[in-house]
């Protein structure tokens, strides 16, 4: 689709002070037109514009892709480069020549003094979030193995002075809950080091397996090269099969120039 514009498009533009709407087209002089086959003309009103285009919708003109010559449209993601995480990632093409060019840390491959600017820059935005704000830690999760020794420590650091009278009800039965409760605790400790021994030793114990079967593997390999190689040795064809010539049934050679074909 072609238009012959003689003027820029027109549309209202708001100039500050003037204290309304001022139509673009103000001022703009248009040229006398002419419009010629496959061409009509085409009033400002429908064309959208301060004066009259000649247009066609007959003739479709290609767009102009010219600027975009030499472009590669980009590279993929670097093969160092998590590949699930930048998946379809489009790069730039490095500027650089390829012993200058480096993985970038992200998803690109870029020059060694890309990647020094954007760590200088990462490194001042680290700071620059450390200062904007300060964390202070109000309270820390006990940790599991702090819980434990809290528990079986719990008995000699009972004060046994606010234990009275003797024979209350309610303290034997919380002396008697706790001693079967780290009773319980120890047990499952015993268990958890058992497992874990159990394990680790049948893990050494396969891997160590598996190096003799593979050594001895690779014993069998080798004798059995070795054999193959003994036998080619010992044993020719030629010197077992001997050959026939074609040639073992004619005259010796030396005898040609005694012959005569006439």
């Amino acid at each position: 689709m072609i238009a012959l514009l003689w003027t820029v498009a027109a549309y209202p533009v708001y100039s500050p002070g003037v204290g309304s709407s001022v139509d673009s087209c103000d001022e703009v002089k248009c040229a006398d037109l002419e419009c010629k086959p496959p061409f009509h003309y085409k009033a400002p009103a429908d064309a959208g514009t301060c004066c009259p285009v000649c247009w066609s919708d007959e003739i479709t003109v290609p767009e102009d892709r010219s600027w975009a010559e030499g472009l590669s449209g980009g590279i993929g993601a670097d093969p160092n480069a998590d590949q699930t995480m930048c998946r379809g990632v489009v790069c730039p093409k490095p500027d650089c020549p390829a012993n200058e060019q480096v993985f970038s840390g992200r998803c690109c491959t870029t020059c060694e003094h890309n990647k020094a600017l954007s760590s200088a820059t990462d490194a001042g935005d680290k700071i620059a979030a450390a200062n904007d704000a300060t964390f202070v830690q109000l309270e820390q999760d006990p940790a599991p193995e702090d819980a434990l020794a809290k528990e079986m420590t719990h008995d000699l650091e009972m004060n046994f002075n606010k234990i009275a009278p003797f024979g209350k009800e309610d303290t034997a039965k919380e002396l008697q809950d706790h001693a079967a409760k780290t009773q319980d605790t120890l047990v499952d400790a015993v268990e958890n080091a058992e497992v874990a021994e159990i394990k680790r030793a049948v893990f050494r114990a396969l891997t160590r397996l598996r190096a003799a079967t593979i050594k001895e593997f690779d014993t069998i390999a080798r004798l059995e090269t070795q054999a193959i190689d003994a036998y080619n040795d010992a044993h020719h064809y030629r010197a077992e099969n001997p050959l026939s010539h074609l040639h073992e049934d004619e005259a010796p050679v030396e005898t040609d120039k005694l012959k005569s074909f006439h």
